[in-house]
């Protein structure tokens, strides 16, 4: 009966440990509600009723509705008393709950002690940790619930409107209201419940086994001398598995002693017991053994968590504790003689202050360095994962301590407020913890990459070494069966089979029975009644089944054990500090490279944050998540799409250095300071190539920016997709379309000129931009697959493309209104031209045959007339050098539209030459047989229209042909095979005026490129075909 007794209560404190994580989501929600406006219950909100909140709240507990009667709202909070239990009964059965939980947990933690014979680490661990921790969640419980601030109010109000429906009051509201003034100060309240010396004493005692883990755990120098992290050290015996013993523990059984991997998981839980002890049941720290293990883990933090966001002030309560403690109505065990607690708790903040963060920033470098060496290591060697898998569990473990150690304690106004005297920022800020999040992530994705081989190795390693050695004990045990009751007998007789049913084809099996069972069978045999213990066998059996059971976890339960122990999702509930390290992470080139470890985690972070007992957690805690990772993808593309420019930007200052331009501007800056007898420092061209401290000063701005991008974009393009709650993340594909669409917009925008928005930059200069953004682009396109080559001839294409003229089997015709047809470069290149063309009729520039290009007008009449339009002309458009600028950006394609709109530009002048022509038939006559008849000339109509349409006509004919003669030669370098075979089709045709035949698409064609085909233009002949027919 004493064994079945034990074993319910060591199953009853595994589910009280978890329904006390629901009574905390439930509370933690509620006091979230009440925070926000849109969640408030309208009984706490209506105007109406204030005065009667205010007399429930001062009259609490008693409700006495006569009183109430006469408050001004009484009759319409009767008339709504239906609505408000409604209401408010979630809240209501949510404090009854939480009652019920206290009532029941602290029943069960002071059964505990007296009906398990031995709660320790080497025989009970994970009932001796259960214990523990449920003391942590009871008090953790109540002082959540004392966060609820509006609780008498809402207790009042729903026994007020319960008796309004019902004429009689709720029957749990007088104990539930009892109790919700006994905690309004719960660390108080909970020294009172626990205060028997009995309860004390086995609590310590169980604690005290904690001091060789916490020793360990906390001497950094040690573990890097034990190479505790780090299997390097062990040569050829690194593919044997991790069995490192804790020295110095109570109770180690040398058959199978305790193992130091396993317990290091659980030193968060130790530290927060531990302080979590002192603070409830103070006469601990009258045992100089427990006082010396508090002291050590005190003054290694300043907060311990709570739940979720909150934490505990720990030194402002130790004081507190010592100021009251004990009181006069004390009437627990006395504190022993010269126990201090006011100079013991002063000395311990001053301490904390001073070193915690130095501590356990060191500790975070070591964690850096030995993860980094296992990540690199397991990614050459993956079958090493299996055989150090627990070195694995506890660097990501600890890692993931240390982490939440550092967002727990950021930016703790309280606590920095209460040791403003010794604290110092910069011993709690961490510039590389975004580091050790990246690596934790890394070795996270190998262990989930590779669970398989964890998986297998498990099974082989329980079926093998484990089954042998158990089978030893199994056979001795033979002739002990009487000792046991018939339900022990049973779990006993299964292990073998259900160990030997396990094989790596088949992983669809759960062993979660079977740890659960062996959970009731080592309480049954540790129970008071039972003298299990004294047989060796039944020592062995249990000291083994412990790495058995913790085993099994990586058999069946690989993804979801590795997911609770390791992964940070609990920094959800310090997402605003989380924000801040990604930030800061984008901005370092030496974390940068983990930007996407943010993301990921946020995958478990939308699942893991939601108890069963709050499902309406689920929604809104996904949904944020999800727009969370997506606005941090974005982030990482700005942060890219940030740097190109200012990469861009150095890279055109360095090749501007070498320019022509730039040599002649530094001769004229040297001459001039000579000249006023200064001195000038200006940086001579290649400066950045020598190997001096100067060169790498030159570069030091360019190495950086390259040095992140390729960071970001090699962690972005070794990133798989993540599902985070209703999204599908892909990081590689959102940065990479993010830099297409960046590159795509430069081009649309490289013809812009800031300085005049309604005209273009010249050619060459849109050529120099868009070389600069393409060596910067290059830089990036490799690491995310990105086919540059195509990228930027499909984007150059699709910026320069006209489909009227984009068929080559036909004659390039005039085509009115192309220039207007949209907003594309080509279009915005077109205009500009045409623009130039149209006021040369009336401008200081003309064509010079001698140089083949348009020079000013050399007239000294005519610079003077013109001398305000300083803005470029066609002198500087359209030269040759400056065309095959422009073909080289647009293409044959871009070219054949431009070429469309001055033929229709052609076309248009000539028209109006034409009816000028005719409209002054008869003076023209006269004025052809008296060229010197200045009277004549006067009474021709539209003589200025007709000579600038002349001009325009004529300078539209030279342009086009600098413009063919530019296509050729960017041909020529660019597509030489294209312009060869062009040039041998054309030389089969003949090139009279009459020639041509059935093929003027490919005259029309090889004039556009460049080809000398004589006189033939049928693209001219066919825009000036409506003469003919005239």
């Amino acid at each position: 009966a004493g064994s079945t007794m034990s074993a319910k209560l060591a199953e009853k404190c595994t589910i009280m440990l978890d329904v006390g994580q629901g009574m905390m989501s439930r509370v933690s929600l509620l006091n979230r509600n009440l925070g926000s406006p849109g969640g408030r219950p309208h009984s706490l909100s209506n105007t109406e009723w204030a005065k009667l909140r205010k007399v429930l709240e001062k009259k609490f507990p008693e409700v006495n509705h006569a009183e109430l009667s006469t408050q001004p709202g009484f009759e319409t909070f009767q008339s709504a008393a239906g609505r408000i239990i409604d209401e408010l009964e979630p809240i209501y059965l949510t404090f009854l709950d939480v009652q019920e939980f206290n009532d029941s947990c602290l029943e069960l933690l002071k059964s505990l002690p007296n009906n398990i014979m031995s709660l320790n680490l080497t025989q009970t661990p994970q009932i001796t940790r259960d214990f523990v921790k449920l003391v942590t969640l009871y008090v953790q419980v109540h002082m959540l619930w004392s966060f609820v601030e509006e609780r008498k109010v809402l207790l009042a109000l729903y026994a007020c409107a319960y008796q309004c429906v019902h004429g009689r009051s709720e029957k749990n509201y007088v104990s539930l209201s009892s109790q919700v003034d006994s905690y309004n100060e719960p660390l108080k309240q909970a020294t009172e419940e626990f205060k028997d010396g009995q309860f004390q004493q086995a609590l310590g005692d169980v604690l005290i086994q904690f001091m060789p883990v916490l020793m360990t755990a906390f001497d950094t120098d040690g573990l890097r001398l034990k190479n505790v992290l780090n299997p390097i050290g062990e040569g050829d015996g690194m593919p044997l598995p991790v069995v490192l013993q804790i020295t110095n523990l109570e109770h180690s059984n040398r058959n199978s002693p305790t193992l130091l991997h396993p317990e290091l998981m659980y030193v968060e839980d130790y530290v927060t017991s531990v302080i979590y002890a002192g603070l409830v049941c103070p006469n601990l720290l009258g045992r100089e053994d427990f006082l010396g293990m508090f002291k050590m883990v005190a003054t290694d933090v300043l907060v311990v968590p709570i739940f979720r966001s909150h934490v505990l002030n720990v030194h402002a309560e130790l004081e507190t504790l010592a100021s009251w403690f004990p009181s006069r109505s004390w009437s627990g065990p006395p504190l022993p003689k010269g126990i201090n607690l006011k100079k013991i708790m002063k000395d311990l903040s001053k301490d904390a202050a001073t070193m915690a963060g130095l501590k356990h920033r060191e500790r975070r470098s070591y964690l850096r360095g030995e993860m980094g060496t296992l990540v690199q290591l397991f990614n050459q060697l993956p079958g090493l994962l299996a055989p150090k898998f627990p070195m694995v569990m506890t660097s990501l473990v600890m890692a993931k301590s240390e982490i939440m150690w550092h967002f727990r304690h950021n930016n703790q106004t309280n606590v920095k407020s209460k040791m403003k005297r010794y604290y110092v920022d910069e011993d709690y800020a961490d510039p590389h913890l975004s580091t050790l999040i990246g690596l934790h992530d890394s070795l996270l994705q190998l262990v989930y990459r590779n669970g398989k081989i964890v998986q297998n190795y498990y099974i082989e390693y329980m079926k093998g070494a484990h089954l042998t050695v158990l089978k030893e004990s199994l056979d001795a045990l033979a002739s002990h069966k009487a000792a046991f009751s018939l339900g022990v007998q049973e779990i006993i007789s299964s292990i073998e089979p259900t160990i030997n049913a396990l094989s790596v084809n088949d992983t669809s099996f759960d062993l979660e029975g079977f740890r659960l069972d062996w959970y009731r069978a080592t309480a049954a045999l540790t129970s008071m009644g039972s003298n299990a213990l004294k047989i060796e066998p039944v020592k062995n059996l249990i000291g083994r089944m412990i790495r058995v059971v913790e085993h099994s976890r990586y058999v069946d339960a690989l993804r979801e054990t590795v997911e609770g122990r390791c992964e940070i999702y609990e920094v959800w509930w310090h997402k605003d500090a989380f924000q801040e390290e990604y930030a800061n992470c984008l901005d370092s080139p030496a974390s940068s490279l983990y930007a996407t470890s943010f993301v990921r985690s946020l995958r478990v972070m939308a699942e893991r944050n939601c108890h069963a007992f709050c499902p309406e957690e689920q929604q809104p805690i996904g949904q944020e998540a999800a727009r969370m990772a997506d606005g941090m993808l974005q982030e990482l593309a700005d942060r890219v799409d940030a740097l190109i420019t200012p990469l861009t930007t150095i890279i055109q200052g360095h090749e501007e250095q070498i320019s022509s331009n730039e040599a002649a501007k530094r001769i004229e800056r040297q001459q001039a300071a000579k000249a006023q007898k200064g001195k000038t420092s200006e940086i001579v061209p290649g400066t950045e190539s020598q190997l001096s401290s100067a060169g790498r000063e030159g570069l030091q701005d360019m190495i950086m920016i390259e040095r992140n991008i390729a960071r970001l974009l090699w962690g972005v393009g070794d990133a798989d997709e993540v599902a985070v709650f209703d999204r599908v993340l892909r990081p590689r594909e959102y940065v990479r379309s993010q830099l297409i669409s960046y590159f795509v917009n430069f081009t649309k925008t490289m013809f812009e000129n800031d300085d005049t928005p309604d005209k273009i930059v010249s050619p060459s200069e849109a050529l120099k931009k868009l070389q600069y953004c393409t060596a910067a682009m290059q830089k990036c396109s490799s690491h995310l697959d990105i086919e540059f080559s195509s990228l930027l001839r499909e984007t150059l294409f699709e910026q320069s493309c006209e489909t009227e003229v984009y068929d080559v089997s036909a004659v390039v015709k005039a085509a009115p209104g192309i220039e207007g047809s949209g907003n594309r470069n080509i279009h915005r290149v077109v205009n500009h031209y045409l623009a130039l063309i149209e006021n040369s009729g009336t401008s200081e520039c003309v064509y010079s045959f001698s140089i083949d290009s348009f020079i000013k007008n050399p007239d000294p009449a005519i610079k003077k007339k013109f001398a305000r339009n300083t803005s470029p002309g066609l002198e500087s458009f359209a030269t040759p050098s400056e065309l095959q600028s422009l073909v080289l950006i647009v293409g044959t394609q871009g070219a054949r539209v431009l070429d469309s709109a001055l033929l229709t530009l052609i076309s248009k002048h000539v028209t109006t030459i034409k009816n000028v022509i005719i409209d002054n038939e008869v003076p023209l006559g006269q004025l052809r047989s008296n060229v010197n008849g200045g009277a004549v000339l006067d009474s021709v109509k539209n003589c200025n229209e007709l000579i600038s349409s002349s001009i325009i006509v004529g300078n539209a004919l030279c342009l086009r042909k600098m413009l063919h003669s530019a296509t050729g030669a960017t041909q020529k370098v660019t597509v030489p095979l294209i312009n060869s075979a062009l040039s041998l089709a054309a030389a089969s045709i003949s090139h009279d005026e009459n020639g041509g035949g059935m093929t003027p698409s490919v005259i029309s064609l090889a004039k556009s490129s460049g080809v000398d085909v004589g006189a033939l233009d049928p693209s001219l002949s066919e825009g000036l075909a409506f003469l003919v027919s005239g």
